[in-house]
């Protein structure tokens, strides 16, 4: 793994920092954004750093973008419980990329969720509440997550 020296993603990667890490491939980690959109935000995170994802060998952006598609299918059909999924990569800072480090986001979605999802967005930095019951809510959605992706065919 490379490391950038203040990285926050590379720090929980190298396990300097507590994050709520799903699972690592040799390529990229997922784990559950700190300050979700949504419940269940999670993020796959290359290991290698690199603010863009052009940057990246192929191999990496490949298994970013296979990952993100076998959480998708977790969520949808995995047992998450959501009908579908919101994909987001801001590639740079421009593009309001906050961490300077590829990071994917895999933010499932419900019908009809639109206002929660934009009210958190404008928020979700913002709210002091926020960081009451974080490790718990974070656990119970990992836990989510590892039944979910237990569901799904390992393959493809």
């Amino acid at each position: 793994m490379s490391k950038h020296a203040n990285c926050i993603f590379c720090a929980i990667a190298a396990g300097k920092i507590p994050g709520e890490i799903i699972y690592k491939t040799e390529q990229v980690m997922v784990l559950l954004d700190a300050f979700p959109l949504r419940p269940g935000h999670l993020l796959v995170i290359p290991l290698q750093h690199a603010e863009f994802i052009e940057d990246l060998p192929a191999a990496v952006r490949d298994d970013l973008i296979l990952q993100g598609a076998k959480l998708s299918r977790a969520a949808i059909r995995g047992g998450f419980g959501t009908p579908a999924t919101h994909w987001l990569l801001n590639n740079g800072k421009a593009a309001s990329q906050h961490v300077q480090h590829v990071h994917l986001h895999i933010i499932p979605r419900s019908g009809g969720d639109g206002l929660a999802m934009g009210w958190q967005f404008f928020t979700r930095f913002l709210n002091p509440f926020a960081a009451v019951g974080r490790a718990q809510r974070l656990q119970a959605q990992a836990e989510r997550w590892r039944q979910a992706l237990a569901q799904i065919p390992a393959a493809g």
